[in-house]
């Protein structure tokens, strides 16, 4: 069973999609942590909104802190989250250059703020559009992931799309594999995936889904921007870890038909 949500936004019709999926009860004893894991708190979080855009500012204290980001999920009338309709990474105060890369230098406790100007990323193709939740890239800092599955005639593969911060498509690759220099074909149809996360005690509970598929033609395959639709959206705060666990904090807000508001 799908759940399933369709709009009309900006002339362009969309589709959402989430794929049940069961909750995984934790079975044995629970593992020590990581060498990596961080303990993070939040001991403040502020939301403030002109109207036009929201201001986020916070308190993050803790040790092994590796990245931070602004985050903004949109949330489904079952409190599924589905995203990042944004993620931005937030500058540490300072970093630490080790064999040419800048490694950021988060301190015990930290003060960080972020502004969203309300905006959804479509993937488009001529007439044609979907949800792109993208993500940033780990090794470029202009650019923007997107991760889809390619459907060329009978084959099916995942792929991981890239792009300029313009929105012009960089490169296309199969993930976990050594095929690289892919190209989209004409007839060839890219459907992006879609991540789903809803708080389930003091964890989170996952699923997939997909936005609708958009078929290749003669015209560029492109991110476009539009302002977000009305809709339910969390926004807040992630910090990874240095193991990679996700920490998270967050507000929930709602665009009405007309205006911006937080609640």
């Amino acid at each position: 069973m799908t759940w399933k949500q369709e709009m009309n936004w900006h002339g362009y019709r969309l589709t959402l999609t989430r794929n049940e999926s069961e909750p995984k009860p934790q079975t044995g004893p629970a593992l020590p942590p990581a060498p990596g894991a961080g303990d993070i708190r939040f001991p403040a979080l502020y939301l403030f909104s002109n109207g036009e855009a929201l201001h986020l500012e916070a308190e993050i204290s803790g040790n092994k802190i590796a990245r931070l980001y602004l985050d903004v999920q949109f949330e489904n009338d079952e409190n599924w989250l589905a995203g990042p309709v944004c993620r931005r990474k937030v500058a540490a105060p300072h970093s630490r250059e080790i064999g040419g890369v800048h490694i950021p230098m988060w301190a015990e406790n930290n003060k960080v703020s972020a502004i969203w100007q309300p905006a959804m990323p479509l993937l488009v193709c001529g007439e044609v559009a979907a949800f792109a939740f993208t993500q940033p890239s780990q090794s470029n800092p202009q650019e923007r992931w997107l991760y889809a599955t390619r459907v060329a005639g009978d084959k099916e593969q995942s792929v991981r799309l890239s792009f300029s911060a313009e929105g012009s498509l960089t490169r296309m690759a199969a993930v976990n594999s050594g095929s690289r220099g892919l190209h989209p074909q004409p007839g060839d149809q890219i459907i992006p995936a879609v991540n789903w996360l809803r708080r389930e005690g003091n964890g989170w509970q996952s699923s997939t889904g997909n936005s609708n598929p958009i078929t290749i033609t003669d015209q560029p395959l492109r991110l476009l921007e539009v302002p977000a639709p009305p809709g339910r959206y969390q926004i807040g705060l992630l910090v990874l870890d240095l193991d990679s666990q996700s920490h998270r904090r967050a507000f929930s807000f709602e665009i009405p038909a007309a205006g911006l508001i937080h609640g």
